[in-house]
């Protein structure tokens, strides 16, 4: 037990020393708390513990040190009473339990030392602690003896420090281990007790548990720290809207001092609030507790930015307050700005966008996409990519999203369906794009429909321009050649290497002049296009024709970008027209000018003689003796004699005089300026003179003369056709005469001419009044009785003589224009009613006759093109042009010529008439075009009584087949006579003995009636 003996000897001082230290503990413990208070790091509760801890140690130690004084001073007073000293001790006693229980009471942890420092006592909860199951279990122990052994040196050097000081040790913390091996944190403070000379009694000790505390501080240290040092800027504010407290950031962020801050009102730096709107604001935030928002603050330098405000509802000892926590969301904004651009970008893109997802499902679509597909966007995001793509293989989509995912990108060409079906030709750059665990094919979608249909254009165009047959040249707006395709280079002989660069003048012949470029390029500037044929140059040299067409191209402003030519080699073309041109014209034996070119001749000589008023000699020159020539050293002798006789006729005559050849060995001679009758037959007489002196050909000396006929204009003032006649009357008569003479045509025929005239007068009337007919004569073949065709035949239903047959009128109008007037309307008449019966069902061939006049007239394969060309049903090949054969005799080559182009470019037949009948020749049949020779009807009426006929048809029948051309016997009357020509191979036939000509009316009819003839449909050539 502790001597009270001497603690009674304390002094009163010393009781007064001890109560103020016990104040001083309880007040530095009181002053500790109130500071972690006022800087928000204790709660209002925890302060209250500690003050009345603080006060019961404070009450305990007064308590204690006061009692003991009171007994001490009894105890003294009473040493010679011994009741009175028995009631103090009892006294003692019980102030002494009355301590115990205080100290016992007390949530701290209380202990006394002697000055040995051996424990005198302590409370239960300290000797808990110490590992002691009561207090009286303490007393004599030290610190070595307890659970705190290993921090008992520690201990006892410091308590030493306040015995030998006499200097209190308070609030100090330390940490100790419990019995249970816990770690804690006390709070302790040693006090010496001293008696009245100064000298240490003992040591008291107070331990306060502050584990919770420091819990607690440590967290509101993190926690005010967070605060502190936080990259959001923190604000405490009070109900009036005015700023309590901020951390470093606001400071930070708004450009302040903290004491520029604390004080002032929020609105004072937030542009878009002001004083009237924190009254509702601040209702607000006590409904809900708590307010989030977006605002905008204003630095000292009067920037502006935005951020976000979370503010929460806070009372503390009936004070409101907000706790709010600002966020600068500049980035967070530029952010967001940036998205919705990027989505405002992706949903009016000028292309199609969608998110597929792995499943091919359509997560996302924009505008363009919705459009190019023709679905809302609700539509589409139910769709997947198999129900937009129609030929998209699917059954390889995940190796084909596998390859995406590698790959992270991928261009594409497919098809995509509207929804109205039609198909659109997109380009789709797929990227792979993964959130999460999810994983999208971003589709960027072009409808390339029209570009691909212009890329087809140009690849045609391309094509065209590489393959093209004729040359292009494509120039800048100066005229420079840019381009130039193959066909360019092979008609030129350049290389396009040679070229670029170039201007197309290098081609340049010489055949044009300046004016004629000047002209083209005038006609660009107005028209923007020429055409027109061109002699240019090769690279070589060599000249050629070509038909050119320039176009310009102009840009939107109307200026000239470029000039784009294409021509064709046209001198293949220029040639042959030449060709053709001069053999309409020209005699291609002699090279005079033929009967065509000399009625055009004869015309401008008539209207020059009327101009003069001279003389114009109109002169028919016809060979004597040129058929033996033929034949004893062959035509190819005699033409070189009719080159020569052309020759020297042109020796004598001027150069604007003409000699034409007319055919075979008959010549017609222009001869103007003639002074008199004398002055033309002395030039005539030099003529026969030169014709008759011998020539010398292939060492064969060969003499021949000359019959002419002749008369003057205008002392003959006749029509031009009636001069040529009146000539070749004249002509006869010389040959009537004896040969080798002229003859002038005699005026005093003139009642014959006149007669002559009156008759044509009557034709041509006739033809204008429409008295010309056709009748048509079927042409069968006899063995198999197949009506194959018709032969148009001329009719004059004359009013008063009745039918009339050509051979009666036709002879009448040789050689004049009405025969060429009414050879074409034959041909005009013959193909409306070829297309009438092609209409009722009938496939017929139809011949018609052509006269040699007709056939040579410049206007002939023109006239014959467009009429057929008006009848576009009727096959080319259903024509058959008829000539007599003696035709060919006029001018064989000129002919043939003629006839080619009718069998080659318009496809029509040639037949060629009344072979045999004296001018038949394997050159006519070798050089002319027939596909039809026609036995003459004189030979077919007397084969079977005249062997010499027999023998003519035998012989046509075995050339026409050897030269493969189809026969045909005109003039059959008798079934015995198409029974022989059966015998000789020749099926085809036309004459009485099958239908005489009848008019078109009759034809349907007679065709339905006809059934051929028995003895010829069964006669069998083996029979014979």
């Amino acid at each position: 037990m502790f001597d009270y003996a001497k603690l009674a000897q304390l002094s009163r001082s010393r009781i007064l020393f001890y109560a103020i230290t016990s104040a001083m503990v309880a007040t530095s413990l009181i002053v500790a708390a109130m500071d972690h208070l006022l800087n928000g790091e204790v709660s209002v509760n925890y302060l209250i513990t500690g003050l009345v801890a603080s006060f019961c140690v404070s009450a305990i130690v007064s308590t204690l040190l006061i009692q003991l004084a009171k007994i001490q001073s009894n105890l003294i007073k009473s040493q010679s009473e011994t009741l009175e000293k028995q009631g103090i001790i009892k006294e003692l006693q019980t102030t002494q339990h009355l301590l115990q229980t205080i100290i016992e009471t007390l949530p701290i942890r209380v202990s006394w030392k002697d000055k040995d420092l051996r424990y005198v006592g302590c409370n239960q909860l300290f000797a808990k602690n110490a590992g002691l199951d009561h207090s009286d279990e303490i007393t004599a122990k030290d610190d070595f003896q307890l659970s705190w052994k290993k921090n008992a040196e520690r201990y006892h050097a410091d308590e030493q420090q306040v015995i030998s000081t006499h200097c209190p040790q308070l609030g100090v913390e330390e940490h100790q281990t419990t019995p249970d091996g816990r770690e804690i944190c006390l709070r302790t403070s040693k006090i010496p007790l001293l008696n009245n000379d100064g000298t240490v009694l003992g040591l008291l000790s107070i331990y306060e548990d502050i584990t919770p505390l420091q819990k607690i501080m440590q967290e509101l240290w993190l926690t005010q720290t967070a605060i502190a040092k936080s990259r959001s800027s923190f604000y405490r504010i009070d109900s009036h809207g005015t700023i309590l407290y901020v951390n470093d950031h606001v400071c930070e962020a708004l450009g302040y001092s903290r004491e520029e801050i604390i004080g002032q009102p929020v609105w004072q730096f937030d542009p878009d609030f002001a004083a009237q709107d924190w009254p509702p604001m601040w209702e607000n935030l006590k409904q809900q507790g708590y307010i989030n928002i977006e605002t905008r603050q204003r630095r000292k330098d009067d920037s502006i930015f935005p951020v976000e405000v979370v503010g929460n509802y806070i009372v503390h000892n009936g004070g409101e307050y907000t706790f709010t926590f600002v966020q600068d969301i500049s980035d967070r904004k530029e952010i967001e700005q940036s998205l919705r651009l990027t989505q405002f970008a992706m949903d009016n893109a000028s292309i199609g966008i969608y998110w597929i997802d792995q499943r091919t499902r359509i997560c996302y679509a924009n505008k363009r996409a919705c459009e190019m597909l023709g679905y809302s966007e609700e539509q589409l995001l139910k769709l997947s990519l198999a129900d937009i793509d129609p030929v998209f293989p699917f059954q390889n989509w995940q190796s084909a999203w596998q390859e995406l995912k590698k790959n992270k990108t991928r261009i594409i060409e497919t098809l995509h369906q509207h929804r109205d079906s039609h198909l659109l030709t997109v380009e789709i750059t797929a990227n792979h794009v993964q959130f999460g665990e999810t994983e999208y094919s971003v589709a960027f979608v072009s409808d390339i429909t029209d570009r691909k249909l212009a890329e087809e254009k140009l690849q045609l165009a391309a094509r065209v321009f590489g393959e093209a047959h004729e040359g292009i040249i494509i120039t800048d707006a100066l005229g420079n050649m840019i381009d130039v395709n193959p066909t360019f280079c092979e008609i030129t002989g350049y290389s396009r290497e040679q070229v670029i660069g170039k201007n197309p003048r290098i081609l340049n012949s010489g055949k044009h002049s300046d004016l004629f470029f000047a002209d083209i390029w005038l006609t660009l500037a107005k028209q923007n296009y020429w055409q027109g044929e061109v002699w240019n140059r090769k690279k070589n040299g060599e000249l050629y024709a070509e038909l050119l067409s320039i176009s310009v191209l102009r840009d939107t402003q109307g200026r000239v970008v470029n000039y784009i030519g294409l021509f064709s080699d046209i001198t293949e073309s220029k040639h042959q027209q030449l060709a053709l041109e001069r053999l309409a014209h020209f005699d291609p034996l002699t090279q005079l000018p033929n009967r065509t070119l000399f009625g055009d001749r004869f015309n401008q000589a008539i209207s020059h003689s009327k101009r003069n008023h001279s003389l114009l000699a109109i002169c028919f020159v016809d060979l004597d003796g040129f058929k033996p020539v033929n034949d004893k050293f062959g035509h190819d002798t005699g033409d070189q004699v009719l080159i020569q006789v052309a020759e020297r006729i042109k020796t004598h005559l001027r150069e604007e005089d003409t000699v034409s050849r007319l055919g075979g060995d008959e010549f017609a001679l222009l001869i103007g300026e003639m002074d008199s009758i004398d002055h033309c037959c002395q030039t005539m007489i030099r003529i026969h003179k030169a014709i008759s002196e011998a020539y010398y050909i292939n060492h064969q000396v060969i003499t021949i003369s000359a019959s002419s006929g002749i008369t003057l204009y205008p002392l003959d003032d006749s029509a031009p056709d009636t001069l040529i006649r009146h000539a070749d009357h004249a002509m006869y008569q010389a040959k009537l005469a004896g040969k080798n003479r002229f003859h002038l045509f005699d005026n005093a025929n003139k009642k014959d001419i006149i007669r002559l005239h009156s008759q044509l007068d009557e034709i041509a009337d006739a033809f204008q009044q429409g008295q010309f007919c056709l009748y048509y004569q079927p042409k069968v073949n006899m063995q198999t009785g197949h009506i194959f065709g018709m032969e148009s035949l001329l009719r004059w239903q004359h009013p008063s003589n009745g039918l009339i047959t050509p051979e009666d009128f036709l002879y009448l109008v040789q050689c004049s224009q009405l025969e060429i007037t009414i050879g074409n309307w034959v041909i005009e008449q013959a193909l409306d009613q070829l297309d009438q019966w092609l209409k009722q069902g009938l496939n017929l061939e139809l011949s018609i006759n052509i006269s040699y006049y007709q056939l040579l007239n410049s206007d002939f394969i023109s006239h014959l093109t467009e009429t057929l060309a008006k009848h576009p049903a009727i096959a080319s090949k259903n024509l058959q042009l008829e000539l007599l054969e003696s035709t060919a005799l006029g001018d064989l080559n000129a002919v043939a010529g003629i006839l080619n182009i009718c069998s080659s470019q318009l496809g029509v037949k040639i037949a060629l008439d009344d072979f045999g009948a004296g001018y038949s020749s394997l050159t006519h049949m070798r050089h002319l075009p027939a596909d039809t020779i026609k036995l003459d009807y004189s030979f077919v009426r007397n084969m079977l009584t005249n062997t010499r006929d027999d023998a003519i048809i035998t012989g046509v029948i075995a050339l026409s087949h050897a030269f493969k051309r189809q026969v045909i016997a005109e003039g059959v009357e008798t079934v015995e006579q198409g029974l022989h020509l059966l015998a000789l191979d020749c099926q085809l036939a036309q004459g009485f003995a099958i239908a005489a000509a009848m008019p078109p009316e009759s034809i349907i009819n007679w065709i339905a009636s006809y059934r051929g003839c028995p003895e010829w449909h069964d006669f069998n050539p083996d029979k014979i």
